[in-house]
């Protein structure tokens, strides 16, 4: 007889949900520090980003809007959210 242990984790809000997808991008898929406004990321390396300085990419675009801290009534402490902008030929997110 074995105990079973089941975590939720609820609906995720749309920002957060945005929040969390861009910032699996972010870590996936880094482009170098030294690319240029014309020049495209690889996939493979490490990122460091500026407030609206986009991150482009062979199929899509990163832009970096800023970070906010969210503070649920669950969670008093909170935690810092980094929000980006990613947009391709198919859309915005």
């Amino acid at each position: 007889m074995g105990v079973q242990f089941v975590i939720t984790m609820g609906a995720l809000s749309p920002i957060r949900s945005l929040a969390l997808t861009a910032l699996a991008l972010l870590a996936l898929m880094p482009c170098p520090v030294t690319a240029g406004p014309a020049e495209l990321c690889g996939y493979e390396t490490k990122v460091a980003f500026a407030k609206d300085r986009p991150l482009r990419f062979a199929d899509f675009e990163m832009t970096y809007l800023g970070k906010r801290h969210v503070t649920p009534p669950q969670y008093p402490r909170g935690w810092w959210a980094f929000d980006f902008v990613v947009r391709s030929k198919s859309g915005e997110q």
